[in-house]
């Protein structure tokens, strides 16, 4: 829980949903992404289990928005958090 709160701390916009409600990740990121970003740094954070689709994430992330930099890590949590710095 103490991580989390640090994470929540260190970004301009967070949110973590649970991943079993998406279902399409460019769908995902068009609702959860704010607007206006592009000069940021966002981290993505997915379960461990979903491992194999780091380039699907990452390319339905850039159809979205050109951030600057993405850096996508992996978690023992089943949701995918998105942190914006």
């Amino acid at each position: 829980m103490e991580r989390k709160k640090i994470i929540n701390e260190e970004c301009l916009y967070y949110k973590e949903i649970p991943r079993s409600i998406i279902s399409n990740y460019e769908k995902f990121f068009n609702f959860v992404l704010p607007k206006n970003v592009e000069d940021k740094e966002i981290i993505i954070s997915i379960p461990e289990a979903i491992f194999h689709e780091i380039e699907i994430i990452r390319n339905s992330i850039l159809k979205v928005i050109k951030f600057k930099t993405i850096i996508i890590v992996l978690d023992k949590s089943s949701n995918i958090s998105v942190c914006i710095k």
